[in-house]
């Protein structure tokens, strides 16, 4: 299973419950057709269309996901349930990340530049990172009731419905994921006529770019 390790916190497989993966199909299942809503020109509007509109889809969809995740462990699992939930986080935050950085890669074109930085998605990455302290427990805390409590599990439902929300209302970007890896560079270059010295040093093993 993946690694999840930022200021503390940390995922690994349990004992108890079958090893989960994050697959981000909610992520990208939020961008079908069913889920496509025609906005009112007022921009004060349009997140109470999308919630008006698709918001109970979105809820089922968010249901789905969960039911999905703690297959075979229940909510209040105890530890199984619990190293689900750090998993269930780790798709949520990285999957946030996804909807802003390859989204935005996807409609660089119309923004002119190398990516459309979207002011309300980036919001998407950075409120994310709140759900490492307000959802899982530190591993100092020495919790004697491991499991998932009803609190925790309706923030991380929330948050997720309030996200696909936003990113519906912004226009539900494309996640041509293949094509942004195939156009990432595999070594990292200093911009053309940087000058030795100038604060820019290659990478240990990296080949010179022209």
């Amino acid at each position: 299973m993946c690694k999840f390790e930022i200021a503390g916190f940390r995922t690994s497989p349990s004992a108890s419950a079958p090893e989960k993966r994050p697959t981000f199909a909610f992520h990208r299942r939020i961008c079908d057709a069913a889920f496509s809503v025609e906005l009112p020109s007022d921009p004060l509007l349009q997140y109470g269309a999308v919630v008006k509109s698709i918001g109970g889809a979105i809820y089922d969809l968010i249901r789905e996901w969960t039911e999905e995740w703690l297959d075979g462990v229940g909510a209040r699992g105890g530890p199984g349930a619990e190293a689900r939930l750090k998993v269930m986080v780790e798709e949520v935050v990285w999957g946030n990340v996804i909807w802003y950085g390859i989204g935005g890669w996807a409609l660089r074109e119309t923004s002119g530049r190398g990516m459309n930085a979207d002011f309300f998605n980036a919001h998407l990455v950075t409120s994310a990172l709140f759900l490492l302290k307000l959802i899982l427990k530190e591993e100092s805390s020495g919790s004697s009731t491991p499991g998932i409590s009803f609190a925790s599990r309706l923030l991380l439902q929330t948050y997720l419905a309030v996200s696909a929300a936003w990113y519906v209302r912004r226009g539900c970007h494309a996640l041509p994921i293949a094509d942004f890896y195939a156009a990432t560079d595999a070594q990292l270059f200093a911009p053309a006529g940087a000058r030795a010295g100038a604060g820019w040093r290659q990478a240990p093993g990296a080949v010179s770019g022209s």
